[in-house]
């Protein structure tokens, strides 16, 4: 007796004996695999590039808030802080005023080397 389990119009035997341990079942097992890490390889990579365009925005919009046009800012602690409290309670963990700081002060580092270029996956976004 096979136990059939119902999915919409289509039914489908829990574990045929034949598909077990044959060259088939394999075959198709690291098929599926193979499109179930390729999707999750390219789900990272964007929102890797997501997040580099979220955050060069972040550092750009902060340097320039603080440096109101100026060619250098005077740095203090209390954007930082009062952006870190309200960010944390909206989006969680990740934005500590150490961390903001550490942004801040790589996109400082770009301008002043001149390669602030915004990378490549700011296409299309924009501050409003």
């Amino acid at each position: 007796m096979r136990s059939e389990q119902s999915l919409g119009r289509l039914q489908l035997s829990r574990r045929p004996a034949s598909l077990n341990h044959d060259a088939q079942y394999r075959a198709i097992y690291g098929d599926v695999s193979k499109i179930i890490d390729t999707a999750g390889e390219s789900a990272a990579r964007s929102v890797n590039a997501a997040m580099t365009a979220a955050y060069w925005l972040i550092e750009h919009r902060i340097v320039e808030f603080e440096q109101s046009g100026e060619e250098r800012a005077e740095y203090g602690t209390a954007l930082l802080e009062r952006l870190a409290e309200d960010l944390t309670g909206r989006f969680g963990r990740g934005f500590s005023p150490q961390n903001i700081y550490t942004r801040k002060t790589s996109s400082a580092t770009r301008t002043a080397s001149r390669s602030s270029r915004p990378p490549t996956c700011l296409a299309g976004w924009s501050i409003s």
